[in-house]
């Protein structure tokens, strides 16, 4: 939902498709500020390591995906808590210099 409103918030901002109120631009700023996190169970990834058997797995390409897997998810992690760091530090500041939170719809 986020990627759909920044797509019609920027089509309003080029002119291609306007915005005719002020209760829609603010549905599709409220949609920009979720940024979604990424927490997988791990269980089943974690006990084919632990209990040695990751050896078992005869394709190496599989085997490393499953090796590099807990690495990427640690990354992904750690680029959701950048974007919502930016979403709260930089991105509702800048909103909230523009509109006024009392003129916000409540």
């Amino acid at each position: 939902k986020s990627r759909e409103g920044a797509k019609r918030i920027l089509a309003h901002y080029n002119g291609v498709s306007p915005i005719e109120n002020f209760q829609e631009i603010d549905s599709l700023l409220a949609l920009l500020q979720w940024a979604w996190t990424y927490d997988p169970s791990m269980g089943a990834l974690n006990s084919i390591k632990m209990s040695g058997h990751l050896n078992s797995v005869q394709n190496a390409e599989l085997r490393a995906l499953i090796t590099n897997y807990e690495d990427r998810i640690n990354d992904a992690k750690e680029e959701g808590k950048l974007i919502q760091e930016l979403i709260i530090n930089k991105f509702i500041p800048a909103v909230n210099q523009y509109i006024s939170l009392n003129q916000r719809v409540k």
